[in-house]
């Protein structure tokens, strides 16, 4: 063992114990940081006392020990542990109270030979979820810290005998306390625990448990040989049950296809008196169940969307076909040549005064001859503008006889056209000809009195007739 007064980072010390292969080594209480050093002791030490002095840190270069056994660092001013310390695997006894230490490194549970370990008087809020690996460990001492909860891991301490939680704040222990069958002391005294879990009537081999009477309102009433005089806790209420999933839809469950077995029937939209799981499935609503037993799934915002767009489709289809046929039907009656007659109707428009009606019986109307139209037909349009139709009742075939006009092959009959001062040959397709009737009576000039009735307007041809 060496121990000698020299400079605050104990290095002197650890050359002097390097040099003669020290298996233990004690720093000065005027220390303030470890020198890195200290790894050279690797092969020989075994204790290691850094009690009592003002280190903040240790170097990483402590892990470098993993031949020590009995680590002291109490009474320093350690607000964490390095995670290095995990390496010391042979550390049997580690003292670390009086810190000012915030947590512990997840490489604690590593530490499986530890037999004993010192916690009391630091700032502990919890303890890591690794603890469960310290099995060995028959004594616990958390005195005075600020633990708010313990982590079930605990429970995994079977060796544990010695539990000291006194004055800390927790509100509750842990459920799976029970476990710890080993357990012969627990003390829970200043905290704001108000309930011992029934799973401390597990604890069999309890000898001594310490609680603040006027803090625990119930709990077990018998706690290994230590009678607690509480009384049973209220049993907390049944969590609900999970809800079950929706059904497969079958058929037309996502239509809300109902039926009814008094009279109507609901389809589609719940329709017909009766009707029972007829319902339209609206954007985050479920429809009822249909008469199968079968649940709607809700409808998605994408096939609501599909949906809309598809009749939207349909709809401007419809319009559409509606418009063509329509357009259809124009253009057809367009092109038809007008079966009837001039009417004082048809006068009216092209400007002349309709005729009076006839009061005397004796005066007889124009004969229906008079109403025909004229021979002569002015051809209007891109192709035939300017070009006059004559035609005679008779037309001389080719060898020399006559056929009358309206006989029974129309390709037989030819039709002279004439063009501005010039002819052409007769033209096939101009269609059969027509006889030419006769006259009608003169039309008397403007403002002149008309007797009977009007004459009719001529009917010209439409511009877009296709013979």
């Amino acid at each position: 063992s060496v121990a000698l007064a020299s400079a605050n980072d104990c290095a002197p010390e650890i050359e002097a114990c390097n040099a003669t292969s020290c298996t233990s080594l004690s720093c000065p209480s005027t220390t303030t940081e470890l020198s890195p050093t200290v790894g050279d002791l690797a092969g020989s030490l075994t204790y290691l006392n850094l009690a009592s002095n003002s280190l903040t840190t240790l170097p990483d270069a402590i892990g470098a020990l993993t031949g020590l056994t009995y680590l002291r660092l109490g009474g320093n001013s350690l607000t964490a542990l390095p995670e290095a310390l995990g390496s010391l695997t042979l550390l049997e006894r580690l003292y670390v109270d009086d810190n000012s230490l915030a947590s512990l490194p997840n490489a604690i549970g590593s530490l499986t030979a530890l037999t004993s370990v010192r916690l009391y008087d630091n700032a502990l809020a919890g303890l890591p979820e690794t603890i469960s690996g310290l099995t060995l460990l028959p004594t616990l001492d958390l005195e005075h810290n600020a633990l708010l909860s313990l982590p079930d891991s605990l429970a995994e301490l079977v060796q544990l005998s010695v539990l000291n939680l006194f004055h800390n704040e927790l509100t509750e222990l842990p459920r799976e306390i029970g476990r710890l069958t080993g357990l012969t002391a627990l003390d829970v005294r200043e905290n704001a625990i108000t309930v011992f879990p029934e799973s401390m009537a597990d604890l069999t081999q309890m000898q001594s448990l310490s609680w603040d009477t006027a803090e625990v309102t119930c709990g077990p009433a018998q706690v290994g040989a230590v009678s607690t005089g509480l009384s049973p806790c209220p049993s907390p209420p049944p969590s609900p049950p999970p809800s079950a999933p929706p059904a497969p839809v079958s058929g037309s469950a996502l239509v809300g296809t109902g039926s009814s077995s008094s009279s109507g029937s609901g389809n589609g939209g719940g329709g017909g008196g009766g009707g029972s799981g007829g319902g339209k499935v609206a954007d985050g609503l479920t429809a009822p169940a249909n008469a199968n037993g079968d649940q709607a799934l809700p409808l998605k915002d994408e096939e609501v969307a599909g949906i809309a767009i598809a009749v939207a489709f349909a709809v401007l289809g419809c319009i559409c076909m509606s418009y063509c046929l329509y357009r259809a039907w124009a253009a057809r009656a367009s092109i038809a040549p007008n079966p009837h007659k001039g009417s004082a109707g048809d006068a009216e428009r092209a400007g002349a005064p309709a005729a009076e009606p006839d009061d005397d019986p004796g005066q007889s109307s124009p004969s229906e001859g008079d109403h025909e139209r004229s021979a002569e037909e002015t051809v209007q349009g891109d192709d035939l503008e300017g070009v006059a139709v004559h035609q005679g009742p008779e037309e001389s075939t080719g060898d020399g006889e006559q056929s009358p006009a309206g006989g029974s092959s129309p390709m037989s009959q030819a039709t002279e056209v004439s063009i501005e001062g010039g002819s052409r040959a007769p033209s096939p397709l101009i269609g059969p000809a027509r006889t030419s009737p006769p006259p009608g009576p003169p039309t008397p000039p403007d403002g002149a009195p008309r007797s009977g009735a009007a004459s009719p307007r001529p009917n010209y041809l439409p511009t877009n007739y296709v013979y």
